[in-house]
């Protein structure tokens, strides 16, 4: 479906009216009917792109997959730094771009309201002269727009993976928590390329000022692989041709069950190395016992439901008390062998 170039101006000006507004310094003549002035090609492209998966990160950063016939693109806002994705290059922006990406990514502007107000209030439909507004001064007062283009279509799945390596890239230049290991760590991850790898929640967390969230996105990848070995037990019990995955979607599904958290989450930790499970009791403080996968899950299973539940008796996790980035890089380990055995 084709976007209403005009709606989508209304849209922008009214968000540029609507921050000045809320800043006690309105615009003159809002309303008044102003456009960003586009060419034939930026026309064509702000009225046909279509928009896919949109990740936004508050108001002043996002990933937009945006995509017209074979050609796929990835506009960031409020990114830094240049992407050093594979597969992707930085091409030059324009009108039709910009506004389209403002608009789908519903971005606030950044600029002081005095700026804005210099900007917008320089013509309108009302001037007898006016030709539209110019399309880098309207992007001068929001938030850096970058557009990559795609060498390839982008499914969900590599979408994911590079919008991961992007935000991950980001970290590793940027005033994040996320520190330099961390974030190389996480880049790496993107090679499993593995359908059912949640890069999802892993890329949603990763500008969550509380380094929890990762913990949490980190957590669900091994949770992803807790039906495993029972579902592959029952498969080959009954002889059946389909893959894990869909046995235990069924048995969830149909009969209600699921794994023990806990108990699963110390099967799957046989699958991977002992000294990285060594680390992470020592990271939580945890004296190792006799059972190495049992000591790490205990730890990282009481360090889950401390961060999930809130309840008398339970002992709220400090963000200062942990090295999280010491604590993720080695989730991450663990995640990447889990996920080898589980989905090779």
């Amino acid at each position: 479906m084709s976007r209403n170039m005009i709606g989508a101006n209304q849209e922008l000006f009214a968000t540029l009216e609507r921050y000045c507004l809320v800043r006690d310094q309105p615009i003159e003549s809002a309303g008044g009917g102003r456009y960003v002035a586009t060419n034939a090609e930026e026309k064509r492209l702000l009225k046909d792109l279509k928009v896919g998966t949109c990740i936004r990160f508050g108001n002043h950063r996002s990933l937009t997959h945006l995509f017209l016939s074979d050609s796929h693109y990835i506009g960031t806002v409020g990114f830094e730094f240049e992407p050093g994705a594979p597969n992707l290059t930085l091409i030059e922006n324009n009108a039709g771009l910009t506004v389209c990406l403002l608009v789908e990514s519903r971005a606030s502007p950044l600029a002081s309201p005095p700026t804005v107000r210099n900007i917008v209030e320089v013509g309108s439909r009302a001037d007898v002269d006016y030709s539209g507004h110019e399309s880098r001064l309207i992007e001068s007062l929001f938030p850096s727009i970058q557009v990559l283009q795609s060498t390839e279509p982008l499914d969900d799945d590599s979408l994911w993976r590079l919008c991961l390596m992007i935000c991950a890239e980001e970290c590793k230049q940027g005033g994040s928590w996320i520190e330099h290991e961390l974030a190389s760590e996480l880049v790496a991850l993107t090679d499993l390329n593995i359908p059912s790898m949640p890069y999802s929640a892993i890329c949603r967390s990763i500008f969550d000022a509380d380094p929890r969230s990762l913990f949490m996105a980190l957590y669900r990848c091994l949770e992803a692989t807790y039906s495993h070995q029972s579902s592959r037990r029952l498969i080959d019990k009954l002889a059946l041709n389909i893959s894990w995955q869909d046995m235990a979607a069924a048995l969830e599904s149909e009969i209600g069950w699921h794994p023990q958290e806990s108990a699963s989450l110390n099967v799957v930790l046989q699958h991977t190395v002992e000294s990285d499970l060594e680390a992470i009791c020592d990271c939580l403080r945890v004296e190792v016992g006799k059972d190495v996968q049992a000591s790490a899950g205990r730890a990282v299973y009481s360090l889950r439901n401390s961060v999930v539940h809130f309840r008398p008796g339970t002992r709220e996790i400090g963000v200062d008390e942990i090295d999280w980035n010491r604590l993720c890089l080695l989730l991450i380990r663990v995640v990447f062998d889990v996920f080898i055995q589980a989905y090779s």
